[in-house]
C-alpha cells in the first residue's frame, strides 16, 4: 500500500501531497491543538517536516507563536491545509483526511495509535491506546506514560 496522502482544500484550488511514512498518528490533547481546532482533542497524522509538496495552487503561511505552529492555508479560500508544529513536523488533521478520502477509505496508517499531551487533556479517554504525558522521546518529549485518569505511570 502506498503511504501517500493527498489533501485538497474545500474550494479545490489547493492540493498538497506527502509520500512519506508518518512519524505518528495520534489524538493530541495539547492546549495548542485544542485552541486551534476549538475541540477537546484533535486527531493528527504527523510527518517529517519539509516533505509536503504543493501539487496545485499555493498556500499562505501564518505564524501563531502563541500556539507554537505555522498554519499553511489555501490562498483561495483561506482554509488550513496543514500545520507545521514547534518540532518542525508537518501535521494533517485526520478530519481533513476523512473529508478527502471518505470515512471508509481512510488509509490504515492514518488511524490513531496513541494519545499525545495526555497530561493536558480535558476529558479521560478509556481506550487501549498508549497515553503519553507529553510526547514520545523521538518526538521531543519525555516519553513518560499515563493511566486513562492521567496518573503518570512510574517506571
Amino acid at each position: 500500500m502506498s503511504e501517500t496522502v493527498d489533501i485538497t482544500c474545500p474550494c479545490g484550488q489547493c492540493k498538497v501531497s506527502v509520500t512519506e511514512k508518518p512519524v505518528a498518528c495520534c489524538i493530541c490533547h495539547c492546549v495548542h491543538c485544542r485552541t486551534n481546532s476549538q475541540a477537546l482533542c484533535v486527531e493528527n497524522v504527523v510527518f517529517p517536516g519539509g516533505k509536503i509538496v504543493i501539487l496545485k495552487g499555493s498556500v499562505v503561511d501564518s505564524t501563531r507563536p502563541d500556539l507554537q505552529f505555522v498554519a499553511h492555508s489555501c490562498s483561495g479560500c483561506g482554509v488550513r491545509v496543514f500545520l507545521t508544529n514547534k518540532y518542525r513536523m508537518d501535521c494533517f488533521a485526520i478530519a481533513d483526511v476523512r473529508r478527502c478520502y471518505g470515512e471508509e477509505a481512510v488509509p490504515d496508517f492514518c488511524k490513531y495509535t496513541c494519545h499525545l499531551s495526555y497530561g493536558e487533556r480535558l476529558i479521560d479517554v478509556n481506550d487501549d491506546k498508549p497515553k503519553f504525558l507529553n510526547f514520545p522521546l523521538g518526538l521531543g518529549g519525555s516519553g513518560k506514560m499515563c493511566q486513562p485518569d492521567g496518573t503518570p505511570i512510574e517506571e
